[in-house]
């Protein structure tokens, strides 16, 4: 029984860590709705396509982490 309640220690996040993660899923966001409105209006530098599709991706990973899911690393 011990060893299974660590384990659900190693896997929720800690509050302070949430936190974190928080403000800097905020931050993503700010920068997802400035490109997402560019984008939608064909203002979307093609060079800024990589770094749109990293930050969607870096999103989606600190939204499962927050959520208590489990990420997978690439």
């Amino acid at each position: 029984m011990g060893s299974e309640d660590t384990e659900v220690k190693q896997e929720s996040i800690s509050d302070q860590k949430r936190v974190e993660l928080k403000e800097k899923l905020g931050d993503i966001n700010k920068k997802l709705l400035t490109m997402e409105w560019d984008k939608k209006h064909n203002q979307l530098n093609a060079g800024m396509e990589p770094k749109y599709a990293e930050l969607k991706e870096e999103h989606d990973k600190i939204l499962k982490k927050i959520n208590g899911e489990e990420v997978k690393e690439s």
